[in-house]
């Protein structure tokens, strides 16, 4: 009896040990599960938002009622669907009575969303490859996954990033989840690019870059092993970045 079940517990164990561990792998936030609204974070701005719900800024200002520049306040709650909001009148101030005004609290104020200097217009319409070197491919672009919205590329750790396209980083930080140290540069009015898990960041929001400029250095955030998340957005869509990269 007791040799059945040492057996048992053998073959148990060898069975465990052929699974090997959990494989690791980067999550990103799906548009197809978006919730109907958003509390606004520390770090967030209305770009980053837009971005992580696969929306435009001007969709979601216009839900919101937003002008630009685009602030947002910290615990404000964003409806992320429905109609475009009007714009409410200010209600016109009364006389004063004479009797003691009660203090406003003014709540603490988001980043701005909007870039505060000249975007730099791309003077072509080539999408130039986002590392300074080739790195290999180990992921790629599936329409509808919540997980696949871009490419991912293998490189050695601090190889340098490049912006694809000449635009304006309207998001630089971290507050995104599953992308790590994040970059998102607005091209135009359509498109947009992004570059996740950077080791190092070497621009900022509001600067203007240009086509294959050095913008980071390529990092790891979940993954074992370092590797450049990059993606193209259309009218706030993720679309496959190997139809419109120029292979280095």
């Amino acid at each position: 009896m007791r040799f059945c079940l040492a057996v048992l517990v053998v073959f148990s164990l060898l069975a465990c040990s052929s699974q090997g561990p959990a494989p690791v792998s980067d999550r990103y936030q799906s548009p197809e599960t978006a919730p109907d609204s958003h509390r606004v974070a520390r770090g967030d701005t209305l770009f980053s938002i837009a971005f992580r719900y696969g929306t435009t800024v001007e969709k979601l200002a216009a839900i919101n009622g937003i002008k630009s520049p685009y602030t947002i306040y910290i615990d404000q709650r964003l409806k992320l669907k429905g109609a475009p909001k009007p714009e409410a009148a200010k209600p016109p101030r009364k006389a004063s009575s004479g009797k003691s005004v009660a203090k406003v609290s003014v709540p603490k104020v988001a980043k701005p969303s909007k870039p505060q200097t000249s975007a730099v217009v791309h003077r072509d319409s080539l999408w130039y490859w986002p590392l300074r070197q080739a790195g290999r491919v180990s992921a790629r672009f599936k329409v509808g996954s919540a997980s696949n919205k871009g490419i991912d590329l293998v490189a050695p750790r601090g190889t340098p990033v490049l912006a694809s396209r000449a635009g304006t980083v309207v998001y630089a930080g971290s507050s995104l989840p599953g992308y790590g140290n994040l970059l998102i540069i607005k091209h135009d009015a359509q498109y947009l690019s992004a570059y996740a898990h950077n080791d190092k960041l070497l621009v900022k929001e509001g600067q203007g870059v240009k086509a294959k400029q050095h913008i980071a250095n390529l990092g790891s955030t979940s993954s074992p092993s370092p590797k450049l998340h990059f993606e193209i957005r259309r009218d706030g869509q993720p679309i496959d970045p190997m139809g419109l990269l120029k292979k280095p």
